[in-house]
């Protein structure tokens, strides 16, 4: 059986790239989500949590808890 290759057309607001690391966008308004998935501590959760060091790693018990 041979499948057809189509396209989705998702609308973002990229424009062009401005470095290896950075991209010039359209101005939009921000959405206040963060979404963390390597279970290590960094960034704005280290500012909302200063006792925490940079880094702590995270691990899943098993019980629904993280240590």
């Amino acid at each position: 059986m041979k499948l057809k290759a189509f396209a989705i057309s998702v609308r973002t607001g990229y424009v062009n790239p401005a470095g290896p690391k950075a991209f010039i966008a359209k101005k939009c308004q921000m959405i206040p989500v963060e979404w963390v998935t390597r279970r290590l501590a960094t960034g704005s959760y280290l500012k909302r949590n200063t006792g925490v060091p940079e880094w702590t790693a995270y691990l899943l018990t098993g019980t629904g808890d993280y240590n």
